[in-house]
């Protein structure tokens, strides 16, 4: 049975292979540095950040968030929880997070529910956290070899939405209608096609100050040639609290 490192970080294809493991170091290495913090992955998948951040860092604090992917992690001082009311409760006994972190997580959701979830990550961070996000790159070149992947991987289910069309248009960086409709609503969106990080940071800079932005795995070249976006965050200062 695969798992979800099969497709990332263990993955077939050498390039999906790269860009998850390059992905992996990028977010460790922006909290390393950092000692006596606690911290929170948003939707944490598997666990295997978390994983990697402790290993160097074993008097630093590391939970997870993840409500949809059953947890492999296997480290006890790790906590896991799959429901938002724990990670309150846990932030009303403990207090709040110096960081909180989200990999490769925004694209699966629409406008509306990425509004709502910042505003919780807001809630579970002190005055002068940070907030770290990844998302991929769907627009532009990239577009080509990850949908080229796509349909030869997983292309069963997806055929309304993996078509020449939508993959054109993302190319240019436009939606169909089809797509558009796709990315409405409450519910988890499977796919990534019609996510745009260029619209995404509209939202994100409603909610927080982005301190610094950088393309991965080649930072030095431009969006078109990377396959994710890291953005650094802090709250804005008309949202501070003097409560932590």
């Amino acid at each position: 049975m695969s798992s979800y490192k099969d497709f990332t970080i263990n993955s077939k294809n050498p390039l999906a292979r790269f860009s998850h493991r390059t992905r992996n170091k990028v977010a460790v290495s922006m909290i390393e540095g950092t000692d006596n913090i606690r911290l929170l992955d948003f939707a944490c998948g598997d666990g295997e950040f978390l994983i990697n951040a402790s290993l160097s860092k074993k008097n630093n604090i590391y939970i997870g968030f993840e409500p949809y992917m059953e947890s492999q992690n296997e480290a006890k001082d790790i906590s896991i929880y799959s429901n938002w009311s724990e990670i309150e409760l846990y932030c009303e006994s403990n207090g709040l997070f110096d960081f909180v972190t989200c990999f490769e997580t925004m694209e699966h959701f629409s406008e509306e529910r990425q509004n709502e979830i910042l505003k919780d990550i807001k809630g579970t961070l002190k005055s002068n956290g940070k907030l770290i996000i990844s998302v991929p790159i769907e627009k532009g070149f990239p577009v080509l070899p990850k949908n080229l992947r796509r349909l030869a991987t997983d292309y069963k289910g997806s055929e309304e939405v993996l078509t020449f069309k939508n993959i054109l248009y993302s190319l240019f960086g436009f939606k169909s209608s089809f797509v558009r409709q796709l990315r409405t609503g409450d519910e988890y969106i499977p796919y990534h096609m019609g996510f745009f990080f260029t619209d995404f940071e509209k939202v994100l800079r409603n909610h927080f100050l982005v301190e610094s932005k950088s393309f991965s795995p080649f930072p030095m070249l431009p969006y078109f040639f990377n396959s994710q976006v890291f953005y650094k965050l802090s709250l804005l200062k008309t949202e501070k609290s003097s409560i932590d």
